[in-house]
């Protein structure tokens, strides 16, 4: 984490007199190196900073929101929201296109507060380690929940990288990714992913931005999820 470090230079003048010793009557004191003590906010201020749904360019609808609802009692340090974007394409147009599902186009702002700088910054270098595996070409594997459902695997291929957005540190991931059935079949449109996550101070933000990987919204989802983390940084300021 990169620390501001001020240093104050003070020229000491001696004077001496005229037939006598030098005088430090007056003289300037040498102030102390200081660094700045890193950003400590809290839980409150987190959920504060939380955009409304008209504060994410294409948002529909908010469709969850912590606190506020059973699950986020586990993560008590934790505020988050989602909100659905408004389609690139109806159902009817998706199923016409691709012959399959695609799941609605989101983002997610996600930020907690930690115990201190150290422990933010480890949380963001281990989700990034998780992130490994869906650098180059990846596949995960669904799985059967029951009968009649399972859940999604996905395959495609991804990037992570380093990011810097002021005084803020972290990593962007991106995945261009379809979704697949537990025997390996294509079972969605094709989706970008891209993941935003820093720190600075005790705190850790996190955006996720999920679209349709259409020729008309090429891009949107990086510039979406950027343009809504440097807002949410921007409000704790």
């Amino acid at each position: 984490m990169t620390r501001l470090v001020v240093t104050l230079a003070v020229t000491l003048a001696v004077l001496a007199g005229c037939g006598g010793s030098a005088s430090d009557e007056g003289a300037p004191q040498r102030a102390a190196a200081t660094t700045a003590a890193p950003a400590v906010r809290t839980v409150a201020e987190l959920e504060a900073a939380l955009p409304r749904t008209n504060q994410v360019p294409g948002g529909d609808e908010k469709v969850f929101s912590c606190p506020g609802e059973e699950s986020c009692r586990a993560h008590p340090d934790r505020v988050s929201v989602g909100v659905q974007l408004e389609p690139s394409l109806t159902d009817e147009q998706v199923k016409k296109r691709y012959g399959v599902y695609v799941l609605p186009e989101n983002l997610q702002v996600t930020a907690e507060a930690w115990k201190d700088e150290s422990a933010a910054e480890q949380a963001v270098a281990d989700a990034r380690a998780e992130q490994r595996r869906f650098v180059g070409r990846f596949a995960t594997k669904g799985k059967d929940t029951s009968d009649t459902s399972y859940t999604f695997g996905s395959k495609g291929v991804g990037t992570v990288d380093d990011l810097t957005m002021g005084e803020w540190e972290g990593y962007v991931g991106r995945r261009e990714e379809v979704l697949t059935n537990p025997d390996g079949d294509t079972d969605s449109a094709p989706v970008v992913s891209i993941t935003l996550h820093v720190s600075n101070g005790n705190t850790t933000v996190q955006v996720v931005a999920s679209v349709l990987d259409d020729e008309a919204r090429a891009g949107d989802a990086e510039a979406l999820a950027r343009q809504v983390a440097e807002e949410y940084i921007g409000r704790l300021a």
